[in-house]
């Protein structure tokens, strides 16, 4: 089992990784068991609003501009969002 410690960082990248990977169930079920971070039906919604938002060409992933774009609006630097697109492998990101 898997214990965080508080470290954002290594959530958001496991999180990343496993959307990247197409584990959807997965990713729901390490979501869900964070207390701070349960999602509701509610939320995915609004998280899926959202990726619809910045997915410009509609093709049901984002690609790298558009992630660094989603990651800018939430208070990441250029770099960082650059980094954080590299470390989930560098390919789209689709929508869940």
């Amino acid at each position: 089992m898997l214990r965080w410690g508080g470290r954002l960082e290594q959530l958001a990248a496991y999180a990343a990784l496993l959307l990247y990977a197409g584990e959807h169930g997965l990713l729901y079920c390490m979501l869900a068991s964070i207390p701070e971070l349960a999602v509701d039906e509610k939320q995915l919604n609004d998280i899926r609003m959202i990726f619809n938002m910045y997915d410009e060409d509609g093709s049901g992933e984002l690609d790298r501009e558009e992630f660094v774009a989603v990651l800018g609006c939430a208070g990441f630097d250029k770099e960082d969002a650059e980094k954080a697109f590299d470390q989930v492998g560098g390919g789209a990101m689709r929508r869940v």
